[in-house]
């Protein structure tokens, strides 16, 4: 078996595993969920365990509660509490992963930091950051066509330093500030310049840790890490001869939850919902 067949089937075997484990209803009283299903109210983590460095707990809960898991049904018919719901589970993710980087020093002094999981990532709407390795011919010639190369965006192919640049810039966000003066005052008179990070929905990712909501991850059992379909072959390295795991079965997720968004509508724009949040950084190694 190859490297790349034994890595799916472990992670197949740890999923069957946590399958037989938590599929029991009896595991969380439905006084710890609201008498909602416990499976929408928590999250599971999973990660590659060669990582220098991971977020920290507090981190992932903080990303868990705010971007993952469902909000309580209102137990009243009150048009303002459904909406409020309505739009927060629209702003809800089936899974957030962490901005998987490795980081390149030269003499002690330069840094450079660039995002390494480019073979699971897969931008809105089909862009696939990975790219073929080159021979030192190929690079000169391509280095003449680079400015006639151009992607769905417009602009040439990112490599992994602009793509790690990319994601902070596009996931970065003014803060609000709900008390105004009073915040104003807080933070010395100036809250323009206040930035936050929001995350930012992609097709696929993965970037050494990725917190999926459990139902998700649980109940879509016809869906693994070798669950092949020929529209895989799309992102497909020809060097590897296979598609990313990761890939592979956000995939499968994609075409099976399509046409139903978080909050139960019709809406083929929705379905499976995934995203990398730039300020939970993973750290593959530094070289």
């Amino acid at each position: 078996k190859t490297l790349a067949i034994r890595i799916y089937e472990l992670h197949q075997q740890q999923r069957q595993r946590q399958h037989n484990f938590e599929s029991r209803d009896t595991i969380t009283p439905s006084s710890w969920t609201n008498g909602n299903d416990w499976r929408e109210n928590m999250a599971i983590g999973v990660l590659d365990l060669d990582m220098f460095a991971y977020p920290s707990p507090s981190d992932l809960i903080e990303t868990m509660e705010k971007y993952i898991l469902q909000q309580p049904t209102p137990t009243t018919n009150d048009m303002d509490d459904l909406k409020k719901n309505k739009q927060a589970h629209s702003k809800k993710f089936h899974a957030i992963c962490s901005n998987g980087i490795f980081v390149r020093v030269k003499d002690g002094k330069y840094y450079d930091m660039r995002y390494y999981d480019t073979y699971s990532t897969i931008l809105l709407p089909n862009h696939w950051l990975y790219r073929e390795p080159k021979s030192k011919k190929q690079k000169k010639k391509g280095e003449k066509e680079k400015k006639k190369k151009r992607n769905w965006q417009g602009m040439t192919d990112m490599n992994q330093s602009q793509t790690f640049r990319y994601i902070l810039r596009e996931g970065r966000r003014r803060k609000a500030f709900p008390y105004g003066a009073v915040d104003a005052i807080t933070m010395g008179g100036n809250t323009k310049d206040v930035y936050e990070y929001e995350p930012l929905r992609v097709r696929s990712c993965f970037g050494g840790l990725t917190l999926y909501r459990s139902d998700v991850w649980l109940n879509n059992y016809d869906c693994g890490y070798n669950a092949y379909h020929e529209g895989d072959a799309e992102f497909t390295s020809e060097g590897y001869r296979h598609a990313c795991e990761h890939v592979v079965f956000h995939e499968c997720l994609r075409r099976r939850m399509m046409g139903t968004s978080t909050d139960g509508a019709e809406d083929a724009e929705d379905g499976f919902r995934i995203a990398v949040k730039p300020d939970m950084m993973a750290l593959w190694h530094t070289v």
